[in-house]
């Protein structure tokens, strides 16, 4: 991805956002539809530091906010959606467990290999997920740990990419890194 399409007003926020949490990224769907010329919908930004710490950049608009015990993956601590002055959608930010490498342990934990993708303010990171994902134009489930969560977001994101066959990666004996020991079951499509 050239980084200049990347919004200057994203990268101001993020880098408001790391003088308070170094560790501050944005991934996830933002930049996958970004990179693949669709609209964007919101914006996610991963912190390790509580939302309420960023109150002086962020602001107060808060517009949706996540219980701890509504969201199924145990590194999240809470997903807070807000309206912030000079970004023209909505910002999530999802306050997360710290790891030492905090960007690397986040886009792994990504269940759709589309969306494995991040930015720390300097680069854009693509997984070899996202890279096999974006080449052969197929929407893959790489981490099934939330199995339904993943079904219902592989067919939001389908919409979005109508043309793009859905799988499940199965590892097989000898998983790799890589996903090329791995079987893929297409995943049937259904019009709603």
């Amino acid at each position: 991805m050239n980084l200049d399409l990347i919004p200057k007003e994203w990268t101001d926020l993020l880098l408001k956002i790391q003088t308070v949490d170094p560790m501050a990224i944005i991934a996830g769907g933002a930049l996958r539809d970004l990179d693949n010329d669709k609209e964007v919908k919101d914006l996610d930004i991963f912190v390790s530091c509580p939302d309420f710490e960023l109150k002086d950049i962020i602001g107060e608009c808060c517009i949706d906010q996540q219980a701890p015990s509504d969201i199924p993956d145990t590194d999240i601590i809470s997903s807070t959606v807000y309206l912030v002055a000079g970004i023209t959608i909505p910002v999530n930010i999802v306050t997360c467990a710290k790891h030492e490498d905090f960007l690397l342990q986040q886009l792994n934990r990504f269940d759709i290999g589309i969306c494995k993708v991040g930015y720390d303010g300097r680069t854009f990171i693509q997984t070899s997920a996202y890279i096999r994902d974006k080449e052969c134009k197929e929407l893959v489930i790489y981490n099934s740990s939330w199995m339904p969560g993943s079904l219902a977001r592989i067919a939001r994101i389908g919409k979005k990419y109508p043309n793009w066959k859905q799988f499940l990666n199965v590892p097989t004996m000898y998983p790799s890194t890589e996903y090329q020991n791995s079987t893929y079951v297409e995943l049937q499509q259904h019009s709603s």
